[in-house]
C-alpha cells in the first residue's frame, strides 16, 4: 500500500520544527480537537515518550505538529478544511523494547535495567 512507498525524513529546524519530506498520495486525513496538536519541541517530545499513545504527525496551515489524540479517517475529495495527516506511531509496551532472545535466556519480562541509590 502507500506506506511502504513512504520516504519519510523529519528534520528539526529553528523556523519550522519539523519537516517532512515523503513520495505518497495520502488517502487518509486526521480528525480530532486542533488543541490537541503541538508544535512546540517539549511538547511534541513529551508525546512521542508517552510509548502506551498513538501519535499522528500533522499538518495544519503549513505548520508540522504532533497529537496523542483522535483518530485516522479516510480522505474524502469534498473535504476542504481537512488536517493533512502526514504518518502515525503506533502504540508499543516496554515488553516489546529489547531483544526477545534475551529477555527468554534472562527469563525477564523487559530488555533493560534499572539502578537506585539508597541514603
Amino acid at each position: 500500500g502507500n506506506r511502504s512507498n513512504l520516504v519519510c525524513k523529519v528534520i528539526f529546524q529553528h523556523s519550522t520544527l519539523l519537516s517532512f519530506y515523503h513520495s505518497f498520495s495520502n488517502s487518509q486525513i486526521w480528525k480530532g480537537s486542533l488543541d490537541s496538536i503541538s508544535f512546540d519541541r517539549a511538547e511534541i517530545k513529551n508525546k512521542l515518550l508517552a510509548l502506551e499513545r498513538s501519535c499522528y504527525f500533522v499538518k495544519v496551515q503549513g505548520k508540522i505538529g504532533v497529537s496523542d489524540r483522535g483518530y485516522v479517517y479516510p480522505a474524502n475529495k469534498e473535504e476542504t478544511e481537512a488536517v493533512e495527516l502526514l504518518g502515525t506511531a503506533f502504540p508499543i509496551s516496554i515488553q516489546q523494547l529489547g531483544d526477545p532472545s534475551f529477555l527468554s535466556a534472562y527469563g525477564v519480562k523487559c530488555a533493560y535495567a534499572a539502578w537506585g541509590y539508597c541514603f
